[in-house]
């Protein structure tokens, strides 16, 4: 990715506006309930069954990269689970899991 990608990931995980602070907010929530439901581990399949259905599509997959470059959420060598997603065409498509190692930064 480019830097300017990165800055774009970051202005959508970090967004400061009221409106979109909600949004960011639940999809840590379902995060964590996510991590605390599978003993620490985390997979997006088990996380997006937990968001509600107002949630910004562009914030998901921002909010997950800048826990992950932060260290927070942490990609397990040689696991991955099934997609559930049966709405498009990710339907069965492996997923990485991770460890959720610092979830004190989740609820940030």
């Amino acid at each position: 990715m480019t830097t300017a990608e990165f800055d774009l990931l970051d202005f959508l995980a970090g967004d400061p506006s009221p409106a979109k602070a909600d949004h960011i907010a639940a999809i840590k929530a379902a995060i964590r309930e996510a991590a605390e439901g599978h003993h620490g581990e985390v997979t997006w399949a088990w996380v997006r069954s937990l968001l509600p259905t107002w949630v910004d599509a562009e914030r998901k997959g921002a909010v997950v990269s800048a826990l992950v470059r932060d260290g927070v959420l942490v990609k397990i060598p040689g696991r991955s689970h099934p997609s559930e997603d049966t709405a498009n065409r990710n339907g069965g498509r492996l997923l990485p899991v991770y460890r959720a190692t610092n979830m004190e930064r989740v609820t940030e």
